[in-house]
């Protein structure tokens, strides 16, 4: 009976360190992955493509650049920076002093002031 028990006994903690020694191994796996990805996207995001266009009269006073791409748009001024968010390409960014005046009309946008 003695025998049994002792065998059993090593057999779960043979079984344990085993299965602690997976779940290094899979979180170490995980974290490798998870670095390869934001490097990836770090890398790639300095890819991205964007055109400025210098404000001649199209837009408000205020804005001296501007660019937009697939649902975002960019509005550069003296005070800073204006991203503006929406779910469909904006045909004329001058919707933008619109969006500042309303504060709210379907679009989420970030100010950054320098």
């Amino acid at each position: 009976m003695k025998r049994i028990c002792l065998f059993v006994l090593t057999v779960l903690l043979a079984a344990t360190f085993f299965l602690s020694d997976i779940r290094i191994q899979t979180n170490v796996l995980l974290e490798n992955k998870i670095r390869l990805e934001k490097s990836i996207i770090v890398e790639n995001y300095g890819r991205i493509p964007l055109a400025f266009t210098e404000n001649l009269g199209q837009y408000d006073s205020q804005v001296k650049f501007t660019t937009s791409g697939s649902g975002a748009a960019m509005f550069f001024t003296q005070e800073g920076t204006t991203f503006l968010f929406h779910r469909r390409r904006i045909s004329r960014p001058q919707r933008w002093i619109e969006t500042r005046k309303n504060r709210y009309s379907g679009r989420a946008g970030i100010r950054h002031e320098l």
